[in-house]
């Protein structure tokens, strides 16, 4: 996230850093620090951060917030490692494998505690609206990875259905994170809903555009090993596109595909990639993806703020739609 960010993703690295170091080196905390601080993109907290500014030029009333938002998001990654049997996350050890499952359960459940203890700064008005706003999204984000198991097995999904599950698993927390930006500065409720409406649309731009490079995109630029939603035979949109819209051959084809984790991983990749653009499900899938990147535009260009401080979330947008699609 080179444009924006770095100021703002220093700024926010140096407040973590100070926050974690708070915490004793016990067997509890260890799995939290070396979560914490194995570097993503941060793109939650950076978007808090970034709302908070542009109404009320000020960070660090929001900072308390970006963690909170931040600690949340990783408590879910080291749940849902043990849940993928994911043995690694962002070129490291997963937490259930550097230690073992159970400390991966409790010290995500000690990070979900501490997520919302992070809150605990703000006056009691303040706290009382973003504990909502955190609490629903939290029970969101476990609706929509409960939705992505039940789908593991089911071929009759539809597109609004899937959908739903990527707003729930992955648009809300971006829509949150935006929204407690907000809140961090006092904003009026209608002009934290404009933000919040702004980072779904980008959530599930986010998502769709993973799901996209998962297949199609650069291992070395991409960040990620390709073809993981096809060896663990996740059902997206391509997915979904290719069987409504397959011929009979093509449906069975790929149901045997995904009906159990191959051994030969590459001939099922290439195989699964033919039929979905024998389909043309890659082109479905861009066209959605132009779709949403239209919608935010639009969006970054209505919210009630200065145009320079719209210009940086358009320039931070600009490194997302970016990603050698």
């Amino acid at each position: 996230m080179k444009v924006l960010s770095n100021s703002v993703k220093e700024i926010f690295e140096n407040y973590l850093e100070k926050e974690i170091a708070e915490y004793p080196s016990t067997s509890l905390f260890k799995p939290f620090i070396y979560t914490m601080q194995n570097k993503g993109k941060r793109v939650r907290p950076i978007l808090t951060l970034m709302a908070a500014d542009s109404l009320d030029n000020n960070y660090e009333k929001a900072l308390p917030a970006a963690l909170a938002i931040e600690i949340f998001h990783n408590f879910s990654l080291v749940h849902d490692d043990i849940m993928d049997n994911a043995l690694y996350r962002r070129g490291r050890p997963s937490v259930h494998k550097k230690w073992d499952t159970n400390s991966a359960i409790l010290s995500g459940d000690a990070m979900l505690i501490l997520s919302y203890k992070s809150l605990e700064i703000y006056k009691s008005d303040t706290y009382i609206k973003m504990n909502k706003v955190l609490t629903d999204s939290a029970l969101d984000v476990c609706e929509g990875q409960q939705m992505d198991m039940n789908f593991t097995n089911k071929i009759d999904i539809n597109e609004t259905q899937y959908f739903k599950m990527i707003k729930l698993k992955t648009a809300v927390l971006i829509g949150a994170a935006l929204k407690m930006g907000g809140l961090a500065v006092n904003a009026d409720e209608s002009v934290c809903e404009s933000f919040y409406e702004f980072g779904l649309n980008l959530g599930i731009l986010f998502q769709l555009q993973d799901d996209y490079l998962d297949v199609f995109g650069e291992e070395s630029i991409f960040g990620k090993i390709s073809g993981g939603d096809i060896k663990e035979n996740k059902r997206t949109l391509f997915f979904i596109h290719s069987i409504k819209n397959g011929s009979k051959d093509d449906v069975k084809s790929l149901l045997n595909l995904y009906s159990s984790k191959s051994d030969d991983f590459m001939k099922k990749k290439q195989e699964v990639t033919k039929i979905f653009k024998k389909n043309k499900s890659d082109l479905y899938l861009r066209k959605i993806i132009d779709n949403y990147q239209n919608k935010i535009l639009s969006s970054i260009k209505s919210l009630p703020i200065e145009i320079k401080k719209q210009q940086q979330f358009l320039n931070f947008f600009d490194t997302i739609i970016n990603r050698k699609l």
